[in-house]
């Protein structure tokens, strides 16, 4: 066996819909895992970016909002291994698809929320973006040109600054084959309001 197919075996669905959450499941799915990535009907492909962040992962078009879309998630987290997603933890609870609910129908689960801030702080349901978060925590300050104001990035550095979400799932794998106890895991993106 090669690290490529390590992964083999487990079952992923993504539920998240931006760089943060895809990078991850990209990751997992590249090891091996079988990824589906639940996207809102709505959602369209839009170049190179989203087929690489994609690629090796089934695309299953779900609306959560209805019951017949949150028949088909249940169906499949019954024999998920892990659920990855990046929405505030008002949205979850209101679609029904939140840690305690997956949980019911699978104790195994590995329940991975990913989010701008953590789920203790003020902003825990503000959506922001990559930018926002930097410069939250001054980080603009430290790309910004000789002359003048700070200079917008080009790559989403808060976004993949995260290396270790891959290692928190693994370890929870790890741990639910010597306890057959799944878990829940929070991350928050490194840069975050201070106080």
């Amino acid at each position: 066996m090669t690290l490529q197919n390590t992964l083999n075996g487990v079952r992923v669905l993504d539920l998240s819909h931006g760089l943060f959450g895809r990078y991850y499941s990209m990751i997992l799915a590249n090891f091996g895992a079988e990824v589906a990535a639940i996207d809102d009907p709505e959602i369209q492909e839009d170049g190179q970016c989203f087929n690489d962040l994609n690629r090796n992962e089934k695309r299953i078009s779900l609306n959560l909002k209805t019951p017949e879309g949150l028949d088909i998630f249940f169906t499949l987290a019954e024999k998920a291994d892990v659920v990855l997603e990046e929405l505030s933890p008002d949205v979850v609870q209101q679609l029904g698809v939140d840690y305690q609910a997956v949980c019911q129908c699978n104790p195994r689960i590995i329940y991975c929320s990913i989010s701008g801030y953590r789920q203790t702080d003020p902003f825990h349901n503000r959506f922001d973006h990559d930018v926002h978060y930097m410069s939250n925590r001054g980080g603009m300050d430290l790309i910004c040109e000789k002359e003048g104001g700070p200079t917008i990035p080009n790559l989403q550095i808060a976004d993949i600054a995260r290396d270790n979400i891959v290692l928190q799932i693994l370890l929870a794998l790890f741990s639910r084959e010597k306890t057959g106890k799944g878990q829940y895991i929070s991350i928050s993106r490194p840069l975050k309001t201070g106080g």
